[in-house]
């Protein structure tokens, strides 16, 4: 299998394209915050590399604060962006303090997470404009972990 870490790439770029489209200020610290860490993540020197993860975990928090501070959010986007934002924090949350559940968390997680994106760009696309940079990075890092958790468990 090709490394899981290419959809990473192709997300954090896709990201970073999309991240000159953004007006909101909260929507694009969070976009060029999820580019950066996964730019870090990806490092081969690992005591580097966690700190992307790290700076991941603060902008997931980031997000859901972002999330709760505006009261112009519907109902369901309010939702989808938490629970987005959950189903990848809790996963780096296992992965950081090295838990043994991680890869059941980031398979069950990562089908939440992709099964949300899913239904964001069938149902509410257009409300999600300033949010679609960091949520194809999200789809993309919670379907690195998702791929990761499969081959773990596949190969037993």
């Amino acid at each position: 299998m090709a490394d899981p870490r290419i959809i990473m790439v192709l997300g954090a770029l896709f990201g970073f394209f999309y991240a000159f489209k953004i007006k909101g200020t909260y929507s694009r610290v969070i976009t060029w915050a999820s580019i950066v860490a996964i730019g870090v993540m990806l490092i081969s020197k690992v005591e580097i590399a966690i700190d992307g993860y790290y700076l991941f975990t603060i902008v997931q928090i980031g997000i859901i604060i972002y999330t709760f501070s505006d009261d112009t959010f519907s109902q369901l986007k309010k939702t989808l962006l938490v629970v987005s934002a959950a189903a990848t924090l809790l996963p780096m949350i296992l992965f950081l303090g090295l838990n043994p559940f991680f890869n059941l968390a980031a398979l069950l997680c990562g089908l939440i997470q992709l099964s949300i994106f899913v239904y964001a760009l069938i149902k509410i696309v257009k409300e999600l404009k300033e949010e679609m940079g960091f949520l194809i990075m999200l789809a993309a890092f919670s379907l690195t972990h998702f791929l990761v958790g499969i081959l773990f468990f596949a190969a037993g």
